[in-house]
């Protein structure tokens, strides 16, 4: 059976996670103002600055299960590898934590008439919505920071050799 193939180094750094953790936070704050997903500033009779400062609750409470899940991922990681699979699930986990507690907060605080499970599964749509895309672009981000270290490495390692070393190898 093969291996579990594990995520690379700088998906997990400490410093990733940071930058991940702020471009997440104002993504999705900056998403969810501008875009409105599904009409959420028109779910509920508020005005547009209640809708800032609730959504940025929300946000900001989400962030909470994210920074919790990351703390949790890096200790696990110096432990151990992370792999795919178990960095999938931690994601898969944020989502549907994330999600059932916004559920929650709408249907209690804000009385909606439909079921939890309803509004569970509504939740987890727009959450992972939100929350996936900028995963993804700063996942990608970092890929290209990576692989363009190790590009400039391998060139000034090239470069740096001395002209005999082409001429009289050894």
């Amino acid at each position: 059976m093969e291996r579990p193939k594990n995520i690379p180094e700088y998906f997990i750094s400490k410093r990733n996670i940071y930058i991940q953790i702020v471009f997440t936070t104002v993504f999705a704050y900056a998403f969810i103002n501008i875009y409105e997903p599904f009409g959420a500033a028109h779910w509920y009779a508020i005005t547009k600055w209640q809708f800032l400062l609730y959504s940025g609750l929300l946000v900001l409470l989400g962030m909470a299960v994210v920074v919790v899940s990351r703390v949790i991922m890096y200790q696990i990681n110096r432990v151990r590898p992370v792999s795919i699979l178990q960095y999938s699930l931690m994601v898969a986990g944020e989502i549907f934590i994330m999600a059932a507690f916004f559920a929650l907060i709408e249907d209690y605080a804000l009385d909606d008439s439909r079921s939890y499970a309803e509004l569970w599964f509504v939740a987890i749509q727009n959450t992972a919505l939100i929350l996936l895309i900028p995963y993804l672009i700063s996942l990608l981000y970092f890929a290209f920071q990576e692989k363009k270290i190790k590009l400039e490495n391998l060139t000034f390692d090239y470069f740096r050799k001395p002209v005999i070393d082409f001429i009289l190898p050894g």
